[in-house]
């Protein structure tokens, strides 16, 4: 680990120009895990990487379509990070100087300030908080002083170590998101770290960030009315708000009734529970927070408020039907993206007429909800490209549509939004049949059928969010590859029956390190699929997407449980990423479907 805690001398400068000259094949490569876990699901924006010897994490960052600024005492160390970053094809501003008395200059404040396997002093890393912009991220990763007894390599001088207890007094006056302690597992034993995530949060006076706020806080504080509200997304040109998400609802407790709140961020959910007298104050800082939608429920309508493009309020009220009791137990039943009671599940058969789940159609309920919280964390990026139009949801393979029709409901009744739906399906029954559930729930002017093959479709304006859920073996790379060419903002996928790369698999030879996985058909067929979802991911990486794949259902409900999420940042990707993807199909020797079509057929 680096240090600056005290003035560096020529000395040590040299000793580590010379330490990067004699090792430079080892200060180059992929960034920390840790850190891409962290840092791939945040907006990019303009990063500073204090300490950044060869550059791999500035790179990286670069990578991923961050303006990024690398401070470092070695020359060296640095000329080997622009080489790297000459190859990679991205442009790094390289500043040599020591980070202990470097600022950047006055007008200029960071969306990330990155400290990795560099040791500062509780003073100068409070120093750097300054320069974070609202919203901006400190993020700082070394080795823990836990290490010395516990772990393998690092410093063997405690002044050089981190403490979970110095991370957090120097952060005072940020909202802390993470710190602790983390291990790696290595060949030589655990490595332990100390990790520190911090958020600077605009401390704003409380008053509504938007006039039209203003009539939300009495609903919020009549502790006898409010259903549940929900808050998110965020206004243009304004500072993040301080969380993805927040909900809040009464409970009552043994204390008396309070105000409920549960606050999401990228990685949890913060529960909090207000008196009557300090839930007025938390009303009025949520409101004063520049968020983008409210949408308000009582016992007599709704109100929802959504801030456009032009930075107007737009407000829709509705009327309720007479009420049933509101929910006011501490330990509720789990929250529903969409209630059982909603009209569309019993449009669609999965429940009966008094909004009941039916028995054998509660996995299909389960995996509407867990679609709809996978799709919620991409939300934003769709609706900001949609500005002031309606969104408009393309759902490629659409089938019956329960996804499509469910997605609608949410976005128009939870999120408060304008939608347009189009759904696509190479067969006239599914056509016919969703044009007539779309007509039972009075929306059939927002929704419009195609009949058409995945890779034919043709729809009238482009689309801000795709979807494509279980089309089945090489539709998923049909309805990817569409969604490239239209360079949707968003895409969402739940791939279905992998045959294409199982075929080549079974007419081929696999690498002999894995002959003995092939020799049983269900890891076979396994290893196909975890193949091509890998190559989908990159090949979307390659063209200009952050791709994720994660898990979309338990698969108790479901076999076909992972989902590709992707939104378009338009960054290039990195010749290790594309070297990295031409390495695994060689090896593998098979030809990814997807890689075919973009081939053939690429983006305009």
């Amino acid at each position: 680990m680096r240090h600056h805690t005290a003035p560096h001398s020529d000395e040590r400068r040299d000793r580590w120009d010379q330490r990067y000259a004699e090792r430079r094949h080892q200060h180059v490569g992929a960034p920390r895990a840790a850190l891409e876990h962290l840092i791939e699901p945040m907006a990019a924006g303009h990063a500073v990487d204090l300490g950044a010897g060869s550059g791999r994490h500035s790179v990286w960052l670069a990578s991923l379509g961050w303006q990024v600024t690398a401070v470092d005492f070695s020359r060296v160390g640095l000329a080997i990070g622009q080489d790297q970053a000459v190859a990679q094809g991205v442009e790094v501003d390289w500043v040599a100087a020591d980070v202990r008395t470097w600022s950047p200059p006055s007008a200029v404040l960071f969306d990330l300030v990155l400290v990795s396997d560099l040791h500062l002093s509780g003073v100068d890393l409070a120093r750097t908080i300054g320069w974070l912009r609202p919203g901006g991220h400190l993020v700082v990763i070394g080795r823990a002083l836990r290490n010395l007894t516990d772990g393998n390599g690092g410093p063997d001088d405690p002044a050089l170590l981190y403490t979970v207890a110095d991370l957090r007094a120097a952060s005072e006056g940020l909202d802390v998101l993470r710190c602790e302690e983390i291990v790696r597992r290595t060949d030589r034993g655990n490595v332990y770290d100390a990790l520190l995530v911090a958020r600077r949060v605009e401390r704003l006076a409380p008053t509504p960030a938007m006039p039209e706020y203003a009539e939300l806080a009495a609903a919020l504080l009549d502790s006898s009315t409010l259903v549940r509200a929900v808050v998110g997304g965020s206004m243009r040109n304004q500072p993040e708000p301080t969380y993805h998400r927040v909900e809040l609802r009464y409970v009552d407790l043994k204390a008396g009734r309070r105000l409920h709140v549960e606050a999401f961020d990228a990685t949890q959910a913060h529960t909090s529970n207000y008196e009557p007298e300090s839930a007025a104050a938390e009303v009025q800082r949520l409101l004063a927070e520049p968020y983008g939608h409210w949408h308000v429920e009582t016992t007599s309508g709704t109100i929802a408020i959504r801030v456009n493009k032009k930075g107007r309020a737009v407000i829709q009220r509705s009327k309720s039907a007479p009420p049933a009791p509101t929910e006011r137990a501490h330990d509720r039943a789990k929250n529903r993206w969409l209630k059982e009671s909603d009209p569309v599940f019993a449009a669609l058969g999965v429940a009966t007429r008094d909004g009941q789940i039916k028995p054998t159609r509660r996995d299909k309920f389960t995996q509407v909800q867990d679609f709809l919280a996978s799709l919620e964390p991409v939300l934003d990026a769709a609706t900001a490209a949609a500005g002031d139009g309606p969104l408009h949801v393309v759902d490629l393979g659409c089938g019956n549509a329960y996804l499509t029709f469910a997605a609608y409901r949410y976005l128009t009744q939870v999120r408060g939004l304008t939608v347009r739906m189009t759904g696509v399906d190479s067969k006239a029954q599914s056509r016919e049949h969703n044009s007539a559930v779309a007509e039972s729930l009075g929306a059939a002017s927002d929704f419009e059928f195609v009949e058409a093959f995945i890779g034919e479709a043709e729809i009238a304006a482009p689309p801000h969010l795709v979807m494509a859920l279980h089309a089945c073996d090489t539709a998923t790379d049909d309805a990817l590859a569409q969604a490239v060419r239209w360079s949707a903002p968003v895409l969402v996928t739940a791939p279905c029956c992998h045959h294409d790369i199982q075929r080549q698999l079974d007419s081929g030879d696999v690498p002999p390190a894995y002959r003995l996985v092939a020799r049983h058909g269900i890891l076979r067929e396994r290893m196909a699929d975890v193949l091509t979802d890998t190559f989908r991911a990159a090949l979307l990486r390659q063209h200009g997407y952050r791709a994720e794949v994660m898990e979309f259902v338990d698969s108790k409900h479901t076999p076909r449980n992972a989902l590709i999420r992707a939104v378009r940042t338009g960054a290039p990707a990195s010749a290790q990423d594309r070297a990295a993807y031409q390495d695994l199909r060689d090896q593998w020797q098979v030809e990814p479907r997807l890689e075919v079509l973009l081939r053939e057929h690429p983006s305009s």
